[in-house]
């Protein structure tokens, strides 16, 4: 006989937060016959033997790899027998009844497509949002942006998001047009007819898309209070770099596929904003007017400067590269030759305009200021990051060797450079407990 439910679950490297899960829909005891469906999205290792020994009805699914959330899911029900499909998240805990309320609750609504349970916190309070109306440009950029950070309570995010707060609506169901993607049961023919989640989302946002074709079908999407699931956020998704941009990724494919190219670099606009972002933009903006203001009138030039000009227009009217720079106090020791090659290049460009080389320098001292906070920001918090800018910014010496066409005005962007490439292998944890600094911790950021 065919079970009424099948339950889909994702797996990705954790194998603890999955079976806790398992045992937990096991010990809630659904009166409804079901199947469990577990697709193992893990790369390398796979839990099938010790699923099979612990979870013997289990049916296990092997994906080629990291297919992503949407495919898994799809992957899933394609095996999937069941009259209703439960996607569900493995960091969660199915609480007695839950699965059976759901279901009822699809059988008594024949309007109603899918339903999802209220999720829960670890102490067993409804997290107080949760559930959305369709995620259009305007609340794109009004609920996920920086706006939203410093104007919690604006109208359009209000709007958005459907709020628990208020426990005398907790006995009855909501209306929604995105259900959480964490759980939700959704009726298996509606499902296959809209050919299941869209697989270009990766990690997020399908379950906005989903919500979006389904009101398009005329279908209705509920959030039943009644059933209970906690949620806790724990161990699903790996701590990775990539996983910002996932998330950014499908943000975009989000709004261009349903609203357009324009609509979605406008939300990109805003969404990628952050109030670190303005700051530093500020910050960037006092450093280039310091170094360009009036520059050809405050520019500092000496002999030694005169030297290297001469040498850049040799070098540009007789097509012939010094291999060495001007004599250090050492008589027989030379200094590189590489800032006569910048200061020819910046020459040639500026038409042998004296002032070309300045703005030179003068730009590479706006980069440096960039590259303080971006490698700061690696090592340290984004405020110390931040304040580190500033100084490289304001700082009087530094913005009047910005200001000097000599070759030591590069050497702050050049260790700057060469400092770069150690970040990707490099983490500096500084952790600040009274006055103790915990030294270096080598380690990938990956």
């Amino acid at each position: 006989m065919k079970p009424k439910v099948s339950i889909i679950i994702v797996h990705y490297q954790n194998k603890k937060v999955l079976f806790n899960c398992l045992d937990s829909i096991r010990k809630s005891k659904p009166k409804v016959s079901y199947e469990i469906i577990v697709i193992d999205n893990d790369e390398t290792q796979t839990i099938k033997a010790s699923l099979k020994r612990k979870f013997r009805q289990i049916n296990y699914l092997k994906s080629p790899g990291n297919i992503g959330y949407a495919a898994g899911n799809n992957l899933g029900t394609q095996a999937a027998q069941g009259k209703y499909l439960f996607i569900l998240n493995p960091d969660t805990q199915i609480l007695p009844q839950s699965i059976d309320k759901l279901v009822n609750f699809l059988e008594k609504n024949k309007s109603a497509a899918v339903v999802a349970p209220l999720l829960l916190n670890r102490r067993h309070q409804p997290y107080p949002l949760q559930g959305t109306s369709e995620l259009t440009p305007l609340k794109g950029i009004f609920a996920l942006s920086f706006i939203n950070k410093i104007f919690p309570h604006n109208p359009v995010s209000k709007n958005y998001w459907s709020n628990w707060q208020d426990k005398t609506k907790l006995n009855q169901s909501r209306p929604v047009e995105v259900v959480p993607g964490s759980a939700f049961l959704i009726k298996r023919t509606v499902f296959n007819k809209l050919k299941g989640f869209d697989e270009n989302f990766f990690l997020y946002f399908e379950e906005s898309d989903l919500g979006k074709r389904l009101k398009q079908a005329g279908h209705q999407l509920y959030i039943l209070p009644q059933s209970k699931i906690i949620h806790h956020w724990a161990g699903v998704t790996p701590k990775s770099p990539k996983i910002k941009q996932y998330f950014n990724q499908s943000r975009y494919y989000y709004f261009k596929k349903h609203y357009g190219l324009l609509a979605a670099l406008i939300v990109e606009f805003f969404t990628r904003l952050s109030l670190t972002t303005i700051i530093l933009s500020l910050i960037i903006l006092l450093a280039t007017w310091l170094r360009f203001y009036r520059l050809p009138e405050v520019m500092t030039f000496f002999g030694d400067q005169g030297r290297d000009y001469l040498a850049a227009r040799d070098m540009l009217l007789t097509a012939k590269f010094p291999l060495v720079g001007i004599p250090s106090s050492v008589p027989w020791l030379h200094q590189g030759p590489f800032f006569i090659w910048l200061t020819a290049l910046a020459l040639k460009i500026g038409k042998f305009n004296p002032v070309a080389p300045a703005v030179l320098t003068s730009t590479l001292g706006v980069l440096t200021v960039y590259l303080t906070f971006t490698l700061a920001s690696h090592w340290f918090s984004k405020k110390a990051s931040l304040i580190a800018s500033l100084i490289m910014t304001t700082a009087p010496l530094v913005v009047i060797h910005s200001r000097m066409p000599y070759h030591t005005s590069r050497f702050p962007y050049s260790v700057y450079c060469l400092f770069s490439p150690l970040t990707s292998g490099l983490k500096i944890n500084y952790l600040y407990s009274g006055q103790s600094f915990s030294g270096l911790s080598y380690s990938s950021l990956s």
